[in-house]
Order: C-alpha cells, then structure tokens, then sequence
C-alpha cells in the first residue's frame, strides 16, 4: 500500500499527480506482467503504460472500469533486455 500526503489538493480522486485527495492508484504483484497483460489486454482492458522494465522489477498500468489506475509489478531476478 502506497500513501501520499498533500497540503493543497484540488479534490479530484482521479489524478496522474500527487497533489489531489484519494488515491493515485493501487499496486498488485504478479508472477508475470506479461502474461496478466495479454490476458487483461485480451479481454477489452485499456492499458496506459505497456510492460516495460525500471530498474529490478517489470510494470505495466492499467484503467479499471471507472478510470482508475491499477500498477501490476513483477519482480526481476534478471533485467530483460
């Protein structure tokens, strides 16, 4: 679970910055970004950021039906290419 706490806030819970109340989005760890996004992107789910690797772990973030941010992270015993 990831908290953000903000000063000023616009009021929106829908927000790809840090400065709104409510959450920014959720994190679910997979075994296999790649294999949840082919199944998820198979079945109609928008996907905003394609799986991709940052440092030690592989991401994907994806929309649920009302538009919020879902991350889904694998971690990487070895960097892929």
């Amino acid at each position: 679970l990831e908290l953000f706490g903000v000063e000023k806030c616009t009021g929106s819970a829908i927000s790809e910055v840090n400065d709104v109340i409510g959450y920014k989005h959720i994190c679910l760890r997979v075994d296999s970004v790649d294999e949840e996004y082919a199944r998820l992107h198979a079945a109609g789910v928008p996907f905003y950021i394609l799986p991709t690797n940052v440092q030690n772990v592989r991401i994907a973030f994806l929309k649920d039906p009302d538009g919020l941010a879902i991350e889904l992270i694998e971690d990487l015993e070895e960097v892929r290419p």
